[in-house]
Formats: structure tokens, C-alpha cells, sequence
């Protein structure tokens, strides 16, 4: 079984495709339990008191598996993309490169990958704009591993896509 398929098996990835399936639904009007308003609601919550529009998504999404985490900030950020959200092929470091975010340095990007805290939801909230008006999508199990995790691991994925000349 490859990485990728690990990931999207894996009750962490399983909970990100279903969320990811939630705004997929919302966009097209097919169904899903977020309205367009809910959108809008999830674009402005307040991470550390989440909307009702988050638990309405997390009480459909959610299972006993799913582990616990910063799920109301990938939530944000998935709203904030919406409905440009998700793409297989598009690695977030390369997506963020090909966007121009650090076009002129590398500070931004730095930021992003040393910030822990309060300053790493400002940082990532802001790449995460960025990508969303320039109508990028990512690969939201990968972006979602560097948002939840913020290990070294994810950190150094996202700077070797961001670097790489190659496309996935």
C-alpha cells in the first residue's frame, strides 16, 4: 500500500476525505450538510470557540476513530479554499511555488514552516488565502498532515515540494 493510500485509509485521512467530500457537495449543491452560509460561517470562526457550523460538520464527519486535534483550523482553512478546495495532483508546496507566494524571498515561506503557535494559524491562514485568490487548489491529505501534525516530517515535505523543481 503506497503513502498516499495509507493516508486516505488511516482514520485521521478517512475524516480529511470526508470533509473534503462535505465541501465537495456544498459546491456543487449536491446534498451535502453545510449551506453555503455554513461556508461563510467557517471562513470567519473563531478557532478556539468553533461555530455551529463546524460541529454540524464534525457530527457527520467525525467517527470514534477519528483522532483529536486542530480539526476547527483545517476546517477554516478548507472554507477559506472553498470552492477551489481539493486537487490529488497538487502537492501544497508545489501549489504554494507555482502560486508565487515568496516570489521575491523566501520569508514567507519561512515563516510558515518555523511558526508554531498562535503566529502558525496567522501564517498558514494567510498562505491559505493566498492560494484561495489565486484559485489554487492542494492536496488536502497532505496540507492536512502539515496543519494537524506540524511535525518535522510534514515541515520538511512541504519545504522539499516548495523547493522542487520536479511536479508530482
Amino acid at each position: 500500500m503506497s503513502e498516499a493510500e495509507q493516508t486516505r485509509t488511516s482514520p485521521f485521512g478517512a475524516t480529511v476525505g470526508r470533509i473534503i467530500g462535505e465541501f465537495e457537495r456544498t459546491s456543487s449543491g449536491s446534498g451535502s450538510v453545510l449551506s453555503k452560509g455554513d461556508i461563510s460561517t467557517l471562513r470567519r470562526m473563531d478557532t478556539e470557540l468553533p461555530s455551529i457550523a463546524f460541529w454540524k460538520l464534525m457530527a457527520v464527519v467525525e467517527r470514534d476513530d477519528t483522532p483529536r486535534g486542530r480539526w476547527p483550523l483545517l476546517v477554516k482553512c478548507m472554507a477559506l479554499m472553498a470552492p477551489h478546495v481539493h486537487s490529488q495532483d497538487a502537492a501544497p508546496g508545489h501549489a504554494l511555488r507555482e502560486a508565487g507566494f515568496s516570489a521575491s524571498s523566501d520569508l514567507r515561506i519561512s515563516r510558515l514552516l518555523k511558526a508554531e503557535g498562535a503566529p502558525f494559524e496567522d501564517y498558514l491562514i494567510s498562505a491559505v488565502r493566498y492560494l484561495a485568490n489565486k484559485g489554487r487548489p492542494v492536496n488536502w491529505f497532505r496540507f492536512a498532515e502539515f496543519v494537524f501534525y506540524q511535525n518535522n516530517e510534514a515541515k520538511n515535505r512541504l519545504a522539499r515540494d516548495f523547493y522542487s523543481t520536479r511536479k508530482d
